[in-house]
């Protein structure tokens, strides 16, 4: 499966929107995670090329202190749970090691969300993805249709 391949279907539903919102999109180091994940479909990505690829993604002088563990973590934590990615075990130097691999709604969908809004917070560097999506979405845990109704009355 490719990237340019895919095309996405009409629409996502707002329980799919909601969980790529809630687990993903709301982080630009999630977004940015989950994007090297997802622009790679056919691979899995081991957790010491996962790091080194957020990294050098940043270009020569990184803003962001990666930790050995964190983009593994949000894969565990978020992407994986949000259906982006799917975790699992590859062989490794010293055998079994963890590793992830997009999913193909996270191939359809999280480049596109991922390249607009990460595209969005480098245009305007004063705001926060976090500030443009939690607060409306902090309740999640209510149910989908609720959330998404109160964002479409109010976005």
């Amino acid at each position: 499966m490719s990237v340019e391949s895919l095309v996405p279907p009409a629409a996502l539903s707002d329980e799919q929107f909601l969980h790529l919102v809630n687990g993903v999109i709301n982080h630009e180091a999630k977004l940015l995670t989950g994007a090297i994940i997802c622009a790679r479909p056919d691979e899995w990505i081991k957790r010491t090329a996962l790091r080194s690829a957020v990294i050098s993604c940043q270009g020569k002088e990184p803003a962001w202190a990666v930790s050995k563990v964190l983009p593994t973590n949000y894969c565990d934590q978020s992407l994986g749970p949000s259906g982006v990615v799917t975790i699992g075990t590859v062989e490794g130097q010293g055998g079994q090691v963890k590793a992830a691999r997009a999913t193909e709604f996270g191939a359809r969908w999280l480049l596109a969300f991922a390249g607009g809004t990460l595209e969005w917070g480098l245009e305007y560097p004063d705001a926060s993805v976090q500030a443009a999506w939690c607060h409306q979405f902090a309740w999640f845990g209510q149910g989908p249709r609720k959330a998404a109704g109160y964002f479409y009355r109010t976005g």
